[in-house]
């Protein structure tokens, strides 16, 4: 008889044999013959694991997901300072939103229009350690941009400097620069 599968061939051999070290019938194999069993075959089913990253886009007052980058975009109606806010991301585990493209910016815009009752919003770019030259939080380079005409201005002489970047609503979602002491709500940013 002429077997073309080596594996076909030792189970043959280790059947007619009877040798344990083959995989065939031995005397060892009693009550205890699971503790010698190989550890690969011990493995749970790859559909018993966890998925690698189940967490779920939620919190703030109203959410949304880029289904583009995976991000999950957390809108908190609750005015605070730039820096409050982005204290606020960091607990939940991000930062202040960094729009990247003209899609991200009209995804923020997709928020339910009731949530956006102040349609200015914080963003995560500032201006702070060079002025005129923004920068997002997050250390992302800022390559896509979507100023309102004249913006960033720094406010000018009378409102001081405006260092931190917000998003308006109200104005198809265009960018101004403002002081960051002031309260608004905030959009946060979590992968």
């Amino acid at each position: 008889m002429r077997v073309s599968s080596p594996a076909l061939a030792l189970a043959l051999i280790a059947a007619a044999c009877g040798d344990a070290s083959l995989g065939g019938p031995s005397d060892d194999d009693g009550p205890d013959a699971a503790e010698d069993e190989d550890p690969i075959d011990a493995r749970p089913a790859i559909d018993a694991r966890p998925p690698i990253d189940a967490r779920v886009c939620a919190g703030g007052d109203a959410r949304i997901e880029d289904s583009t980058t995976g991000h999950c975009l957390v809108y908190f109606g609750t005015p605070a300072t730039w820096s409050d806010a982005r204290t606020a991301c960091a607990a939940i585990g991000g930062e202040l939103a960094t729009i990247g493209s003209l899609a991200e910016n009209n995804l923020v815009l997709g928020l339910p229009t009731n949530v956006l009752e102040e349609p200015d919003v914080w963003l995560g770019a500032s201006d702070v350690a060079m002025e005129g030259t923004f920068v997002w939080a997050s250390g992302e380079a800022m390559g896509y941009t979507n100023w309102r005409a004249g913006e960033p201005n720094d406010g000018g002489a009378e409102a001081g400097p405006e260092d931190c970047m917000i998003l308006e609503a109200d104005t198809e979602g265009t960018w101004d620069d403002r002081g960051c002491g002031a309260l608004y709500p905030y959009l946060c940013e979590r992968s």
